[in-house]
């Protein structure tokens, strides 16, 4: 599989006290086995749900509320090739 690497940088808004902040994600953009294109999102090296969803929504840093952001900035970094493994039997 051929993936590409970026880093987003992620702007979020509350909709409740209108504070302001932004995260940046690693990226991984690739294909499944089945040929979709997927994104793997890490935040602090750890794998998280995309932040535009409601499932990879933040908390605000003021009022707790969950909020989705929105992309900012796509900064591509590379382009590698993963190799599969498969396990020994």
């Amino acid at each position: 599989m051929t993936a590409e690497l970026s880093t987003d940088l992620v702007r979020f808004v509350c909709p409740r006290c209108s504070q302001q902040w932004e995260h940046e994600y690693q990226v991984v953009h690739g294909e499944t086995p089945d040929g979709e294109d997927r994104d793997y999102y890490q935040h602090h090296g750890r794998p998280v749900m995309p932040p535009f969803s409601q499932s990879g929504s933040v908390p605000c840093p003021h009022c707790g509320r969950q909020t989705v952001g929105s992309l900012a900035q796509r900064r591509y970094a590379a382009s590698y090739a993963a190799t599969k493994t498969s396990p020994s039997a």
